[in-house]
């Protein structure tokens, strides 16, 4: 899609939502509850700059969740990040269910600090190949999320 994109709802069906801009998350965004047994659905969020969630995002009592592929590229005069707008820990808890790919910045590549507890889950069926025309990026070991006084630990 030309420009931005907004988001928020329920899925029912594997999609990938390509955005030439930004991508503001502005509610809960969740596979649709069903039979197990189905295939399961998933939803791709690719941004040619940022994702988003602004300030005046609709929470449940504070917390959102999230179950997406999530792909920032920072082209332009973006940097390529996923980010929270608002106060930080103003917000409950951030749930998110998926994978994250973002070009980023040193210390701003995710920033989520508007919410006290963030929870990441990694959906290993995103390798199966169920979302439509996405390519295989990454081979994500693990998921850490950087202290704000130690963005980047020395490996090894």
């Amino acid at each position: 899609m030309e420009g931005d994109i907004r988001v928020s709802g329920r899925y029912e069906h594997s999609v990938l939502l390509v955005a030439t801009g930004n991508i503001y998350i502005t509610g809960d965004v969740r596979a649709k509850e069903g039979d197990v047994t189905q295939t399961p659905v998933q939803l791709g969020l690719f941004a040619k700059r940022d994702v988003i969630i602004p300030e005046n995002v609709e929470t449940q009592q504070g917390n959102l969740t999230v179950e997406a592929f999530i792909m920032a590229d920072g082209e332009g005069q973006s940097t390529g990040i996923l980010k929270a707008e608002g106060t930080p820990f103003s917000q409950g808890t951030f749930n998110f269910a998926g994978a994250i790919s973002v070009r980023g910045e040193e210390r701003t590549a995710v920033n989520l600090n508007v919410f006290s507890q963030r929870v990441y889950s990694y959906n290993p069926q995103l390798t199966a190949g169920l979302l439509p025309f996405g390519s295989f990026i990454a081979n994500i070991i693990q998921w850490k999320e950087a202290g704000p006084t130690d963005p980047f630990p020395p490996s090894g």
